[in-house]
């Protein structure tokens, strides 16, 4: 099934393309875009070493203890997801399209 979708959507390489634009400027608008995302998700970073969630439970001396967390992957691929998105709000705001990527000419 995924092979039939996949021959059905293109399965392409997809890239960022516009008009006029050179490969260096739509790397320096990238960089700018993922930039910007990271500044605007940075804090749904959790702050402790690693990026690595903690529960703070009581112990049975009724002292709090900071344990790893099952949670802090999912918050991560949630802002991952989140990331990924502005990036592409970025760069269609930048006047970007997102296509098949674009073949070398043959010789």
């Amino acid at each position: 099934m995924v092979g039939g979708l996949c021959l059905s959507a293109g399965c392409a390489a997809l890239d960022w393309h516009r008009d006029g634009s050179d490969s260096a400027a739509l790397e320096l608008d990238l960089q700018d875009c993922r930039q910007l995302a990271r500044a605007d998700t940075a804090h749904l970073a959790w702050p402790f070493p690693n990026n690595t969630a903690r529960l703070v439970v009581t112990n049975r001396a009724r002292r709090a203890v900071a344990t790893p967390s099952p949670y802090s992957t999912w918050l991560d691929a949630d802002r991952s997801v989140l990331e990924s998105e502005l990036v592409g709000t970025c760069m269609r705001n930048k006047g970007y399209t997102l296509g098949p990527e674009k073949q070398p000419a043959r010789p």
